[in-house]
């Protein structure tokens, strides 16, 4: 049985955090949006009673209330827009990664396959690369693939087979064959 994975990944503390405050700042914005709905009518019943009976007075009270609140309201505004600026490039760029991560895979088995040793020599190393030190933003599905394509090289050319470009020298240097 696989494991599900189309649930985003949750690694560290701050996206944690994040991804929770994300989800408040939705749950807010909804229950506001509804109380509005449902306040709607009986609001513009009263704003038009209000503003029909405001004195200069009311009117330089409101405007006071506007001017201080405004800068508020646009902080808030260039916050939102800045999370989702991010998410949004965080999703583009975990997309490019899976992407060039599967260019990369489709191209070294056929690579594998090839008589030049250069090649499968890059290939190789290139698998192994990504099965070692998994990129940041590389999903864990694509990242099974890798170890998996790592561990079938592995069986297939044999453990000590595996690293074709460097070989060790008694003094410690390595050396490209």
């Amino acid at each position: 049985m696989s494991k599900d994975t189309s649930q985003p990944e949750v690694n560290s503390l701050a996206e944690r955090i994040g991804h929770a405050l994300g989800i408040l700042i939705g749950l807010i914005a909804l229950i506001l949006v509804l109380a509005a709905l449902v306040l709607m009518p009986w609001g513009f019943w009263a704003l038009w009673v209000r503003f029909t009976h405001m004195t200069p007075h009311d009117w330089g009270i409101l405007g006071d209330i506007v001017r201080n609140t405004a800068g508020l309201i646009a902080l808030m505004s260039a916050l939102l827009t800045i999370w989702v600026m991010h998410k949004t490039n965080t999703a583009r760029a975990r997309e490019a990664t899976s992407s060039e991560i599967r260019d990369q895979m489709q191209w070294a088995p056929d690579s594998l396959a090839s008589n030049d040793p250069i090649k499968m020599a890059y290939a190789q190393m290139l698998i192994q690369r990504y099965a070692k030190d998994k990129p940041k933003l590389l999903s864990e599905r694509d990242h099974q693939l890798v170890c998996e394509m790592w561990k079938l090289i592995q069986d297939l050319y044999g453990e000590n087979e595996s690293d074709v470009l460097e070989e060790e020298h008694p003094d410690g240097q390595n050396e490209s064959k």
